[in-house]
């Protein structure tokens, strides 16, 4: 008797998951990472830009704290390893990306720029994480590095997004819609 009063909240339990999981449209295949692209447009191109972006947020956090000498040695330290941390992500994706890119010699000409902008920001990140450290860091020495690393980081960004261009004509607006849009 139970089971018969539950009998149609089961059926139509079960219905309704079968027709969330039994999709019939065929989904691409993510197992190899570029969605049916050519290899050079993977998303890595995207994880090295965003990789760029997130340095510059936290050298700029640098560059506010460069104001109060105690915040530069509170927060400094962080900010400036988390950067380094960006910087070198972005550096892996890249090694990535010029294995994929093999035969394109366009773009590994401009990945070859991208990563000499990101080696001389990581040094620049360096001495500025070595003045952060400090018991009382230079502020005016601390903000000429943040400025330097910033420039460099800027120059990578630019040649990035020119990269993004010659991949994608029509532009980012493309790559990144909102996953809403797709529902």
């Amino acid at each position: 008797m139970l089971f018969q009063s539950r009998l149609p909240v089961i059926l139509a339990a079960v219905l309704a998951a079968t027709c969330f999981v039994g999709s019939t449209e065929a989904q691409p295949d993510r197992s190899t990472g570029n969605y049916g692209k050519p290899t050079y447009a993977n998303p890595g191109f995207g994880a090295v830009g965003r990789e760029i972006r997130h340095s510059r947020d936290y050298i700029r956090s640098v560059q506010q704290y460069t104001a109060d000498p105690q915040a530069v040695t509170v927060y400094g330290p962080d900010d400036s390893q988390e950067a380094l941390r960006s910087i070198q992500k972005a550096q892996k994706n890249l090694e990535l990306l010029k294995k994929d890119a093999a035969k394109e010699k366009d773009i590994l000409t401009r990945l070859a720029s991208i990563e000499k902008h990101l080696a001389a920001a990581e040094v620049e990140q360096k001495k500025m994480h070595e003045e952060c450290c400090k018991e009382s860091p230079d502020g005016k020495k601390t903000m000429e590095c943040c400025d330097s690393c910033m420039k460099h980081l800027d120059a990578a960004e630019k040649e990035h997004a020119e990269l993004m261009k010659k991949i994608n004509p029509k532009g980012a607006k493309e790559d990144h819609k909102d996953h809403d849009e797709k529902k």
